[in-house]
């Protein structure tokens, strides 16, 4: 178990777009399940909606975080 758990710690170190992704998919798998989240939002459409603008909210801000990186990259390799 602790082994599991120290591979699964190293998956998700600094890679804040997995972390995102881990996320999503436990809030998309436990919005159905849970009364107050489908009391709240109205009915399971309106949770669906819900999922699926966080997973596009989450994917735009990790495209974000990579395409920035991408550029520090370029521009460190053009000033050496």
């Amino acid at each position: 178990m602790k082994l599991t758990l120290a591979r699964l710690r190293n998956y998700f170190a600094g890679n804040p777009v997995r972390v995102r992704a881990a996320l999503l998919a436990v809030l998309s798998l436990v919005a159905p399940y849970v009364p107050k989240v489908t009391e709240f939002a109205g009915n399971e459409l309106v949770v669906g909606g819900l999922v699926a603008a966080v997973a596009i909210l989450l994917g735009e801000t990790g495209q974000r975080k990579e395409d920035a990186k991408t550029a520090e990259a370029a521009a460190s390799a053009q000033t050496e």
